[in-house]
């Protein structure tokens, strides 16, 4: 009390808060000014979302589309955006996209291609101004972060089966194939679902990973004002052209996008006539064979589009046998296939709360995904992740190193010198000072020298089994379209380098005549290993942000600054389409025992050695086909005989040795191992025809465009050959000047696969074949 009231204390307190208000004066008129500074501030370039993929899911190891969300600054700039993420070696490659407009104060969301080797990858994102040459802005998307703060999405396995729905409800894929999807994390069926078609991406090689497409066209704003020339119908129309796989479900909108300049018109299965009314939907209960009753007894009338012309195979009919009304109806487009639906999926009674029961089944018969469940699988083989065809043939591209002069030391040889250095540098160094030099001071000199030595002459054997030139092993699939001469190529090429050394690397495309095709599109990448281990993209460990090592420009055909260490090996993969007129000529029939028969004559400039045809599950031994030699292909015949049809698989078995049937499980996992790279080729171009993972006990998911026993309908046969002269090659750029970089010792394997048409219009007479069953 005596302390609060004296005169010392009065003065203290009142000039505290006299203080007190000064400082929450200056704090206010700070607040306020800092305020206003920053209202006048201007605005800044700001990166705000990076989505990867098809609505935020994608798979490692391909390309995959990324959109850049970015907020514009005071002023209108050009920029590019430049990419970092990280490849299958955690080695960092950049990726430049095309110049774009910023507006100033406005929104701009931005397209590119990544390739992306990890699963919980972040992506470093750099915007550029063109103008000025200096940084606008730059961010760190990560994945441990929220997708709207500064996050973006993990990665899905490479040996992930990727399904799009596009439409403004969930189709239901991921119910309908519960039964078919395998649990284990590594094979999934992941379903993306993207409700605008204004998201697809605008350049076909976005589709690189992805199985199917399936397409609704029940909301009918979507579609108006939709023009086929959109950038994102042609690059799904592109797609499907080289080798996609699109369900159409289009019901009561057929006439707006079906019609005269309908954007999907290219996808129809024939010439659109006019919509009809059905009234009832009963076809389907027993097209599923589901026992659930449909809705009023099936009794729901609905509008489906009909066609003045089909082409294809009609899977299921309504209406009456004199006026029938094709419904489902799968069909070859180029290289690829369109399963069309001509009922709307996505609404009632097909779709609600109280939909039909068999919709799940319906679906699942739709799209008609292989039974990939082994009767003896054992899940304790997949802690290394799935074992997948791609790896099998990487694997086999190595060991064909032994063949082009690459040795390496077995284990007991490698053993055995280390023993001899161990010897050398103890013992031999002890008999040395000891005996015969007689001072053993003198062993500061002769263990260095000895170690030294050592060393060389490690060096100098390593020298001498690696060899001092690069090597480099191909494989090569050439598909063409026989009725477009539309032509695309799948290239591996596996690098051996001698010495560390960064490389400037283009694919150099030829034309049959082995000039330069000016007119190819191509693109050239890192391949990783679907796998676990190095180089694989089976693991979850993410990468931190680095500085780019090597990568792209603008140009996707071209990979600049590729880092390759000593004695060291790298995988690449180009993709390439082109025209020709370089074809077949065919005249095959088919028979009414479901066989062809005709004649195939060998038009092209090039040699086609130990050919086959390929029609459904059956297939014919040709020979050797040299420029201008016909063959005729026959239905019938002994089953001794080398021109007798024969079962797809029973052949492949006879020509590769691949029998499954005696081992036992693991045996079969890795007799794929046994195959030569023709024998691999065959495996990846006919997967599911061969019987799919049930008979070779082999994933077929990173690389799953090169099958296309998807297209062998009852109106395509397939024509393969081997060929010894490649059609592409990886050259080396200096400066201007590209540089070859094949060796006589470097083994190159192409194979040619002629998608040839089938006349099913007119049949002669059955006859049953005689060959093996």
């Amino acid at each position: 009390m005596f302390l609060s009231n004296s005169p010392f204390m009065v003065r203290f307190l009142a000039m505290a808060r006299m203080i007190c208000r000064l400082l929450g004066t200056i704090l206010l008129l700070v607040g306020a000014f800092s305020a206003s500074a920053q209202a006048q501030q201007p605005p800044k370039v700001t990166l705000e979302r990076a989505e990867l993929g098809f609505a935020d899911r994608y798979r490692v190891g391909s390309w995959t589309p990324l959109r850049l969300t970015i907020s514009g600054g005071e002023k209108t700039v050009t920029a590019i955006a430049q990419v970092a993420v990280p490849d299958s070696d955690g080695v960092y490659t950049s990726v430049n996209s095309l110049p774009f407009s910023l507006p100033a104060k406005g929104v701009t969301s931005v397209e590119l291609l990544v390739r992306i080797g990890q699963l919980e990858s972040p992506v470093d994102v750099t915007l550029i101004n063109l103008e000025q040459g200096r940084r606008l802005a730059s961010r760190k998307f990560s994945p441990n972060r929220m997708l709207d703060k500064g996050g973006v999405a993990h990665g899905d396995p490479s040996t992930t089966r990727m399904i799009v729905e596009v439409g403004p409800v969930p189709i239901g894929v991921a119910s309908a194939e519960a039964g078919k999807s395998n649990e284990l994390y590594y094979t999934q069926n992941v379903v993306s679902h993207i409700s605008q078609v204004e998201s697809l991406p605008t350049q076909s090689m976005a589709y690189e990973s992805v199985d199917t497409v399936l397409l609704s066209t029940s909301r009918r704003d979507d579609w108006t004002g939709m023009r086929g020339d959109d950038p994102r119908i042609q690059a799904l129309s592109d797609w499907v052209h080289n080798g996609g796989r699109l369900v159409l479900f289009c019901g009561e909108n057929a006439d707006l996008v079906l019609g005269a300049n309908g954007p999907l018109t290219p996808f129809a299965p024939g010439p659109f006539a006019e919509m009809v009314t059905i009234d009832s939907l009963a076809p389907l209960m027993n097209y599923t064979g589901s026992n659930e009753p449909l809705p009023d007894r099936g009794r729901i009338k609905r509008a489906i589009p009909t066609f003045s012309q089909i082409a294809g195979d009609v899977d299921l009919t309504f209406g009456s046998r004199e006026n029938p009304l094709p419904l489902i109806i799968r069909r070859r487009v180029g290289l690829g296939e369109t399963v069309f639906v001509g009922l709307d999926i996505d609404i009632a009674p097909l779709y609600g709360p109280k939909s039909w029961g068999g919709r799940a089944q319906l679906l699942e018969k739709i799209i008609a995904l292989p039974d990939e469940k082994l009767d003896d699988e054992t899940s304790d083989y997949y802690y290394d992740g799935p074992a997948d065809v791609a790896l099998a043939m990487q694997e086999q591209l190595d060991e064909q190193l032994e063949n082009s002069g690459i040795r390496t030391p077995s284990f007991l040889g490698i053993a055995a010198l280390v023993l001899l250095y161990i010897v050398v540098i103890g013992p031999g160094d002890y008999f040395l000072v000891k005996h015969v030099l007689k001072r053993m001071e003198l062993t500061w000199i002769t263990f260095p020298l000895l170690i030294i030595g050592t060393c060389a002459a490690a060096y100098y054997y390593a020298a001498y089994l690696k060899g001092d030139s690069m090597r480099i092993n191909q494989l090569e699939i050439v598909d063409v379209d026989n009725q477009t001469g539309m032509t695309r190529g799948t290239m591996w090429t596996h690098l051996f380098s001698p010495s560390p050394d960064r490389y400037n690397f283009i694919p150099a495309v030829k034309s049959p005549s082995g000039e330069a095709d000016t007119t190819a599109e191509s693109n050239l990448a890192w391949l990783g290993r679907p796998a676990s281990g190095m180089g694989g993209m089976a693991t979850e460990a993410g990468m931190l942000g680095g500085r780019p090592d090597y990568g792209w420009g603008t140009d996707l055909s071209q990979l600049n600054g590729v880092p390759i260490e000593v004695w060291s090996t790298k995988t690449f993969i180009s993709r390439w389409e082109t025209e020709t007129d370089d074809l077949l000529a065919s005249d095959l029939m088919r028979t009414p025992n479901n066989l062809v028969e005709g004649e195939i004559t060998n038009a092209t400039s090039a040699t086609l050695e130990d050919c086959r045809l390929v029609y459904g599950n059956w297939a014919w031994k040709l020979g050797t086909m040299n420029p201008g030699d016909t063959v005729k292909v026959v239905s019938t015949g002994a089953s001794n005989s080398s021109s007798a049809p024969r079962k797809l698989r029973n052949m492949y078995k006879q020509d590769h040795g691949f029998d499954v049937g005696a081992n036992s499980y693991y045996e079969k996992q890795y007799l794929v191992h046994s195959l030569e790279l023709r024998g691999l080729a065959e495996m990846m171009m006919f997967y599911d025809a061969l019987g799919g993972r049930r008979y070779t006990h082999q994933w077929m998911r990173y690389q799953q465009y090169v099958d296309l026993s998807h297209a062998l309908d009852s109106q395509t046969a397939m024509l393969i050959g081997a060929c010894s002269a490649p059609r592409s090659e990886l050259v080396r750029l200096r400066g201007d000047e590209a540089e070859s970089l094949r060796n006589e010792k470097d083994v190159y394997v192409v194979m040619y696969r002629y998608v040839l048409p089938v006349n099913t219009s007119g049949e002669a007479p059955e006859e049953e074949p005689s060959s093996d069953e």
